[in-house]
């Protein structure tokens, strides 16, 4: 019969082992999710060219999410519509901050700030 200690090493060292393989799978699964997320909202991204037509004056004082950091251009999410837009002041705004329409520039520019 082995020692006590031999079984004993052999059990943590498996122990280990699965903590290590469990750890892997939940940071790829992790990895996978927002891998998925950035993609619908990439997918769901329609540039403020191909919303030609669009009144975007009506966005003026239009609250809503940044769905990326602005270093100063990002994506604005109103609604279920995302916008590219312009910090005002060139200003840094983090994702997932509430922004606000501020005014539209020439070429249609969507200029916000953090609310």
């Amino acid at each position: 019969m082995l020692p006590l200690y031999i079984i004993l090493g052999v059990v943590a060292g498996i122990a280990v082992i699965a903590m290590i393989i469990v750890l892997i799978k939940k940071a790829k699964v992790k990895a996978f999710l927002s891998d998925v997320k950035k993609r619908q909202d990439s997918a769901a991204v329609k540039t403020n060219v191909e919303l030609e037509g669009m009144d975007f004056a009506k966005l003026v004082g239009t609250t809503g999410i940044a769905v990326s950091d602005l270093r100063p251009y990002g994506k604005m999410r109103v609604g279920t519509e995302v916008f590219e837009v312009l910090a005002m002041d060139d200003a840094y705004i983090a994702t997932q901050k509430k922004l606000i329409v501020v005014k539209i520039g020439a070429n249609d520019t969507i200029y916000v700030k953090e609310k």
